[in-house]
């Protein structure tokens, strides 16, 4: 029919440049085998995680890993990190050393309505957020949170939207705080 063919694309690893801590907490009843992909696609247990076990490795950013019921193979996660979040005090990210960045989550089972085979608890980067971010003041504390990561000397309207915020949270009942400009 004339239609160009695009061959199927296979994860794997690429040569990282920055490296990252992964933090996984099985809180599942099952146990999980971890595995990294290799730079050909080849999956290469690293361990398997009990439940209420913890499984730490120092990786690279676009370095694949595949989470998988260690009983009946079934897939739960496929992840890739693929930056570093800046870190903060109220909110952290560094690993241990205090120098690398971390991911740091939890795989749940699954809510009763879900579709999926697993469920994540990350505290950084909530998913779904209408699961964590269910109140309007949930939701603009984290993005006042994550603004600040992104914060520049070279943007002030992200410091005064935050100042704005901020007096909203702290005192919503001052109409004046409520009326932004």
């Amino acid at each position: 029919d004339g239609a160009e063919v695009v061959p199927p694309y296979i994860p794997h690893s690429y040569r990282g440049t920055v490296d990252i801590f992964l933090h996984v907490t099985n809180a599942t009843n099952h146990m999980i085998n971890v595995f990294w992909v290799d730079y050909k696609g080849k999956h290469v247990l690293k361990g398997t995680m009990r439940p209420n076990q913890t499984f730490t490795q120092t990786t690279w950013i676009d370095h694949p890993w595949v989470f998988e019921d260690a009983n009946d193979q079934r897939v739960y996660l496929y992840y890739v990190p693929y930056r570093v979040i800046p870190t903060l005090p109220t909110a952290p990210t560094l690993s241990p050393d205090g120098e690398t960045g971390m991911h740091k989550f939890r795989l749940l089972p699954p809510n009763a309505n879900d579709e999926f085979n697993i469920a994540i608890e990350d505290r950084i980067m909530p998913f779904p957020a209408m699961t964590h971010l269910h109140q309007p003041l949930y939701g603009i504390t984290w993005t006042l949170t994550h603004m600040s990561r992104c914060m520049t000397t070279d943007d002030p309207s992200v410091d005064t939207l935050q100042k704005y915020l901020t007096n909203i949270i702290k005192s919503p009942e001052y109409v004046k705080y409520r009326q932004i400009r």
